[in-house]
Order: structure tokens, then sequence, then C-alpha cells
């Protein structure tokens, strides 16, 4: 049976807890282009962009640096997340290498589903939504399968084919949950200070937030990746084996 809601963000906590260690390592690298981002926004804060003209380079090429590493993260997280789930041996060291060798595939598979939502999206809003669920799993074909380009969105919709609805519950669900925590943990702690700080106030004149409450919702980002990777790679699974079951059936 096509896996339930709630037992896909308990899973998903499991596999969290089981590979903490793990998760971490990887999203240190993110974070620590992260914190350099934020130092650096600091400074032109601090000196009223005073050297603007060395930072904003610096800026750009820190961005640049924490896309290619953001993709990096993803594909060993979804690694880990789904040999965690077969029970399979990884080598980390492997593991590392591999993902950067696969970080440009990544991307054009990425590229491709966003290019086909945003026509579809020009067109008609529906079809935007239709084609954003059908190939929503078309980066995880990829990493887990490694079927690349269009096939890995011809793939995907394979598997969702016929079941579009149970998905788009399947991925809403568990996602307002963790939703739900994050605003209890983080939003609504930062929300008190601001009250207490009159935070608030300056956000209002300058459409901006402190540096430490923008760096606090980053890390929390960065936090949840694995849980919310695990949702997709479990509801992946289970598309996958439902989808075998249903061929064998006609079979």
């Amino acid at each position: 049976m096509f896996i339930a809601p709630i037992d896909i963000f308990k899973e998903s906590w499991q596999i969290y807890k089981a590979n903490y260690k793990a998760f971490f390592k990887i999203l240190l690298w993110p974070f620590i282009t992260l914190l350099l981002i934020t130092v650096l926004n600091l400074v032109d804060s601090i000196t009223q962009l005073k050297y603007i003209n060395f930072t904003f380079p610096l800026y750009l090429v820190l961005l640049a640096l924490s896309f290619v590493i953001g993709i990096w993260a993803n594909i060993v997280l979804i690694r880990l997340v789904w040999s965690s789930l077969t029970h399979e041996t990884v080598d980390q060291k492997n593991l590392n290498e591999n993902a950067w060798r696969d970080t440009v595939p990544y991307l054009w598979v990425s590229f491709l589903v966003g290019i086909i939502v945003v026509l579809g999206t020009l067109l008609f809003i529906i079809p935007g939504i239709i084609f954003t669920v059908w190939f929503v799993l078309s980066n995880l074909v990829f990493v887990i399968e490694g079927t690349r380009g269009y096939k890995a969105l011809q793939r995907s919709r394979e598997l969702i084919e016929g079941r579009f609805w149970p998905v788009v519950w399947r991925l809403a669900v568990p996602n307002l949950m963790i939703l739900a925590i994050v605003i209890i943990i983080i939003g609504i702690p930062t929300w008190v200070v601001g009250m207490l700080t009159d935070f608030t106030g300056f956000n209002r004149l300058t459409g901006q937030s402190p540096w430490w409450s923008n760096l606090l919702n980053s890390i929390g980002s960065l936090i949840i990746i694995p849980m919310t990777l695990s949702f997709s790679v479990l509801i992946y699974k289970s598309l996958k084996e439902t989808f075998t079951e249903k061929l064998e059936k006609i079979a």
C-alpha cells in the first residue's frame, strides 16, 4: 500500500535521528558559506557600504559557491537517506566524490523541470501545477536510479501517473507539519524577541530584518533539509514499490 502521510513524517524522523551526525557533517559546508555571506553583509552594514567595490565581487563568488555546494549537499543527503532506507553500507569518501561528478547532470534535470513548469505556468496556471507534481521526483530518479535528462522527468511522471492527488496529499501534509514545528521553535521566539527589541519597527522602515534573524532562519532551513528530502525519498520508494506490484499484476 501507498505509505500514509503520518508514516512519512514518522519514518523521516527515525532516519534523521539515526543519521544526524552524517547529515550535519554534510550540512556544515553550506553553513560555512552561509556564515561567510552573513559576515559580509554585516561588514557592509557596519561600514555603510564603504568597501562595496571589494565586498560585492566576493559576495557574488560566495553566492555561486553556495549554489554549487547546495547541489552537492542535496545529492549526498538523498543518497544517505536512500542507503538508510535500503540498509546499504556507503563509503562516505566515494559518496562525496560521486556527488561532485553528478552536480552538472543534476542541475540539468532541475533546469528541464524548471523550464517545463515555467512554460506551463505562463500558458495557464493549472498546467504549471500539474507539471510541478508530475516531475517533482525527477531529481530523485536521477540521484537514485541514475536516469539522466528528460528520461528522469518521464520516469517521475510514470511513477506518479494515476496517483496525482495521493502524491499531492503526501507531499503537503509532512511539509506542513515540519513548517508548523519550525514556526513554533524559531518563528514565535524570533517574533517575541522582535517585540521586545522593537526590531519590527526597523523592519517596517527598511524592509530588512536583523542579521541574526536572517541567520537563524537560514540555519533552521538547513537543519530541516534532511527531513524534507526524506519525505520525498519515502514517497518515491513507496511509489516505486507499488508501481512494480502493479506491473506484476498486469503481467
